[in-house]
């Protein structure tokens, strides 16, 4: 079911996965340019896993802030699961391997994230016990994997935000909080 639960936000700024009820920001590569682009050029979205922390705190879309990069250990459980070859409702756990195992996002078959996402890693939020200090996880389109790295080296970053923002719409809120 490519893209079943991915629905339109701010005029297709953003697609609120209505599963796992958070909103992802439609360019996956927004950070490409900006003072945070760290890597090896100033304006190939490659960044280190600090810059790409920073950059997601900092980020407002339409006067919107609250975005932060994926956790892979959505429960707090400190157990990142593989989506490859578990149930549907065990992967809720980890937003990047769902994206890709049930929504159908990869890097070859993008959906509304064309053309900015990347077939390469990108850093998700969570650190790796018990180097925190040092390494985290990161999650890569091009096949569906993931596994830690060195927090220096450079990848991509991608903002997700919890919640639909649909609530937000325009600026203000659309409807009452619960």
């Amino acid at each position: 079911a490519t893209n079943a639960a991915l629905e339109s936000r701010l005029a297709g700024l953003a697609y609120c996965d209505t599963v796992l009820d958070v909103t992802w920001l439609t360019d996956a590569n927004a950070i490409a340019g900006s003072a945070w682009d760290d890597g090896p050029s100033t304006s190939d979205g490659l960044v280190s896993w600090h810059s790409a922390l920073d950059w997601a705190s900092n980020l407002t879309v339409n006067g919107i802030g609250g975005w932060n990069l994926p956790s892979m250990d959505a429960d707090g459980d400190d157990v990142v699961v593989d989506c490859r070859d578990i149930p549907e409702a065990v992967c809720r756990d980890n937003p990047y391997g769902y994206m890709f195992y049930h929504n159908g996002v990869t890097g070859v078959s993008p959906g509304p994230f064309a053309p900015h996402l990347q077939a390469y890693g990108y850093w998700a939020e969570t650190e790796t016990v018990p180097y925190e200090d040092i390494i985290a996880w990161l999650f890569t389109f091009g096949e569906g994997i993931q596994h830690p790295l060195g927090k220096t080296f450079f990848r991509h970053a991608w903002a997700v935000r919890s919640g639909d923002i649909a609530i937000f719409e325009n600026g203000s809120l659309s409807q009452p909080l619960e």
